[in-house]
């Protein structure tokens, strides 16, 4: 999240639960909590499971606090008593998340609700949005979400899980659809009626599937004196039963089987073997990598913002030097590569699917509820490598928006490439193209950077009409 200079903000997506909300205090995260429930989770903190999944990182590091210094938070709050959270570097959403990265975070919050279960306690919300990442780890970070386990053998939050995580996953399986663009117009979940309509015949048939979606159906079909009946069975069910804990886990462990075996297909784009496939050998790739090792050499960073990232060959050697990376593409598979390959090797990179054209917008409620990724994005140094004539030539952007849009991004660094007219990749993207591009050279780039930027040093990419640039951005 971008700094600000208020000391004191409250969250705006933290609204829904009546009990507990976050808000920033001097860059740090806490949560308040009513009065009636504060000794709950109080005690929670002295649970030997809650403590081991705070050492584990499965759940956000919690403590008790006290602010004793703003006469604002006394007065809204009504205590000085909080409960501080560990800040996430990097907010990302569900939406942004490849196929992969989607379905680890419904399996976490499984095993997550596994293991509460074993501790006689539940989460009532299960939501991708209580997840986030560090790197490639999810971290439930809803604290207050936890509470007893229900007594009766229902998850209470069965149904918004089938909403959330299963049914955009059935979805993205059999009817090949975009996940991210179901869950960006879907913010609570698609319904079971909406994803019932979008399936063929098939998936609906499947014995793994017949549970969420055959049988679904046919009671949503039943007379108003069959529900009647159903509802009335229901109720007789509501009562305590004594095998409570075998019968969630039952229900939790066929759920953790079925998401497993989720797959969309081998990776089909352009790049999506880039890692396994390109070769290493040529001298200007060599030059690239050299040039940009040199610079972590030279220089401390702590954070990189990869724009169009491929598959993050870039984005590791910035991981290397021990930065946290975020690597952005709209290449779904190059995406869901590199978080396959992160999560396999321990990189500190996060992965998001993510069009720097036409950057995932504000959403929800008021269009506070979700924040845009310009607005939660600044890091120490941004690259855009092999990135500004795309957005010249296909997008139709003016080089002086692309130098606003990087800054906009970075604290302090910029190394992007130039890209030459005579550059085999430029005259392919402007054939056919009525476009007149006589204005575009090295000069002009270097002019237009130059608004924002001071150019640190720059040099030729061996045998190619490319140069590749270090800037740094000037703060007036």
């Amino acid at each position: 999240m971008k700094s600000s200079k208020q000391e004191f903000i409250r969250e705006f997506s933290s609204y829904k639960d009546p009990i507990a909300n976050i808000f920033y205090y001097k860059d740090n995260v806490y949560r308040y909590v009513s009065e009636q429930h504060f000794g709950f989770f109080e005690d929670l903190l002295r649970n030997k499971q809650i403590s081991s999944l705070m050492n584990s990182n499965d759940l956000i590091n919690t403590v008790l606090a006290e602010i004793v210094d703003s006469e604002e938070i006394e007065n809204l709050y009504h205590t000085t008593k909080f409960f501080l959270h560990d800040k996430i570097p990097y907010i990302s959403y569900p939406y942004e998340w490849p196929f992969s990265m989607f379905k680890d975070s419904a399996i976490f919050t499984l095993k997550l609700q596994k293991k509460l279960i074993n501790e006689n306690l539940s989460i009532k919300d299960a939501t991708p949005f209580n997840i986030q990442f560090n790197g490639t780890n999810p971290v439930f970070i809803d604290f207050c979400s936890i509470e007893p386990i229900s007594t009766n053998g229902v998850w209470f939050a069965y149904n918004q899980f089938l909403q959330a995580f299963l049914y955009p996953l059935i979805l993205g399986v059999y009817s090949h659809l975009d996940i991210n663009s179901i869950l960006l117009s879907n913010i609570e979940g698609i319904s079971f009626d909406k994803t019932y309509k979008m399936l063929k015949l098939w998936p609906k048939c499947k014995p793994s599937l017949i549970q969420y979606l055959a049988i679904p159906r046919i009671l949503s079909l039943m007379s108003g004196k069959d529900r009647k009946e159903l509802d009335s069975r229901a109720m007789a069910k509501s009562r305590p039963i004594n095998n409570n804990q075998a019968v969630q886990t039952f229900m939790i462990n066929r759920l953790i089987r079925l998401v497993n075996k989720m797959k969309i297909g081998k990776y089909k784009s352009n790049w999506s073997d880039y890692i396994q496939s390109k070769s290493y050998s040529s001298e200007s790739n060599k030059f690239k990598e050299s040039y940009i090792t040199d610079f972590f050499r030279q220089e401390k960073v702590s954070s990189v913002l990869d724009l169009g990232a491929n598959t993050g060959e870039f984005s590791m050697i910035a991981e290397r030097f021990g930065c946290t990376v975020i690597s952005i593409d709209n290449d779904h598979d190059c995406v869901d590569n590199l978080y396959v390959y992160s999560r396999l090797h321990g990189l500190k990179i996060l992965p998001l699917c993510v069009d720097i054209s036409n950057p995932t917008p504000s959403i929800g409620w008021n269009n506070q509820e979700r924040t845009s990724f310009i607005s939660r994005i600044e890091t120490d140094c941004v690259f855009a490598l092999a990135l500004v004539h795309h957005l010249i030539v296909t997008n139709r952007q003016p080089l002086s928006r692309i130098v606003d849009l990087f800054a906009g991004f970075t604290k302090r660094f910029l190394i992007v490439e130039y890209i030459g007219k005579d550059d085999s990749m430029f005259q392919l993207l402007i054939k056919n193209r009525r476009e007149d591009y006589d204005y575009y050279d090295l000069e002009f780039f270097k002019k237009e950077f130059s608004k924002k930027f001071d150019i640190l040093k720059n040099d030729q990419i061996p045998g190619m009409d490319r140069r590749i640039f270090i800037m740094t951005r000037r703060n007036n």
